[in-house]
């Protein structure tokens, strides 16, 4: 089986589907991406989704069943198929699982929203999935407790305790080794942009020239479904958040020294763009009238490699545009006699 990304023709929107092992799309599992991508879902949402519903598929295959005829039992007995490192080889000895109970219970709640989708269009009977508890009485007590009637909670019958675990960070001193190590200005705009502002890798790789405010000292970020590169800000509406004046400084030094800003009439519309590797944009190739070429972006679920290869397309310098680029020039011109002096 294959999770098999898709382009439809006249369209630059990805899909996603699930083939079997004859490379026939599964009908069920389609449908049910193609009701997420109606809802405007994430695009890694619905990948991962259909690897998840691939796995459960490849499930229903070694153990010889049918997708519309499962129960509370079969499910249960999916969460040791996902623990096996061969779920095709049953061990007498004990291993390690697999993958981790986060991970697997983030697959069974695909499974269970694939089934509450298929059970509403009456594809399937109505399966016990989910049970009324009220909440666990907790030792907190909110300010209005006692006042309003606790009110029972929907729960999965089938569900992996998830393990308890701090996020991995970075401490400063080495993010400092990170930046210190970039031989370009973008890299280090990039980084320290990441670092200061806390924004998500798709927020910054969405940004354009026009969604900087240089007087400010503060960037919005955008909602913008349709970059051509697929970015996702992840937020419905759109808001303004302050960055340093590190921050602004280092935009001012890419523009000149990387973007090339005091020698062409146009810029790309994103702010980070391939500069160097591959299919770039140059500056050169504006001044003499040539079309940029493309980049590419390369996503890995939400991680999202070689994040500044970013597509584009060239323009000349609107009128707010213009006004960024002139407002980051002078005041890199001005810090230039400030420290001349």
């Amino acid at each position: 089986m294959k999770v098999q990304r898709v382009r439809p023709p006249n369209t630059e929107q990805i899909r996603w589907i699930v083939l079997d092992d004859e490379f026939v799309p599964i009908q069920p599992i389609c449908s049910y991406l193609t009701f997420l991508d109606d809802l405007d879902r994430s695009p890694n949402t619905i990948r991962s989704t259909a690897h998840h519903l691939k796995l459960f598929w490849e499930y229903l295959r070694d153990e010889h069943l049918c997708w519309t005829e499962m129960n509370v039992a079969r499910l249960a007995a999916f969460i040791t198929w996902l623990r096996r490192s061969e779920p095709e080889v049953i061990s007498i000895e004990s291993k390690p699982a697999k993958r981790t109970n986060a991970t697997i219970d983030q697959i069974l709640g695909a499974v269970h929203s694939f089934y509450q989708f298929h059970m509403r269009l009456g594809t399937v009977a109505e399966l016990p999935l989910y049970q009324l508890s009220m909440p666990n009485r907790r030792q907190y007590k909110p300010f209005l407790h006692g006042m309003v009637k606790a009110k029972p909670e929907q729960r999965r019958v089938v569900s992996a305790k998830r393990e308890r675990r701090l996020p991995k960070t970075l401490t400063s001193e080495q993010v400092e080794t990170l930046i210190d190590a970039c031989t370009h200005v973008r890299d280090r705009f990039l980084l320290t942009l990441l670092f200061q502002s806390g924004m998500r890798i798709g927020q910054v790789l969405g940004l354009k020239h026009a969604d900087l405010s240089i007087e400010d000292g503060s960037l919005q970020i955008v909602p913008r479904s349709d970059n051509p590169n697929g970015a996702r800000a992840k937020t419905r509406n759109p808001y303004v958040i302050p960055v340093l004046p590190e921050v602004m400084r280092l935009y001012t030094d890419y523009l000149i020294e990387d973007l090339g800003a005091l020698e062409v009439d146009s810029l790309p519309d994103f702010v980070f763009v391939n500069l160097w590797e591959g299919r770039h944009w140059a500056s050169h190739d504006l001044r003499v009238g040539h079309v940029p070429c493309e980049a590419t972006l390369h996503s890995d679920g939400d991680q999202l490699h070689a994040p500044y290869a970013s597509p584009y397309e060239s323009h000349s310098l609107d009128s707010r545009q213009a006004d960024v680029v002139r407002r980051s020039l002078s005041a890199a011109r001005t810090r230039q006699r400030t420290d001349h002096q």
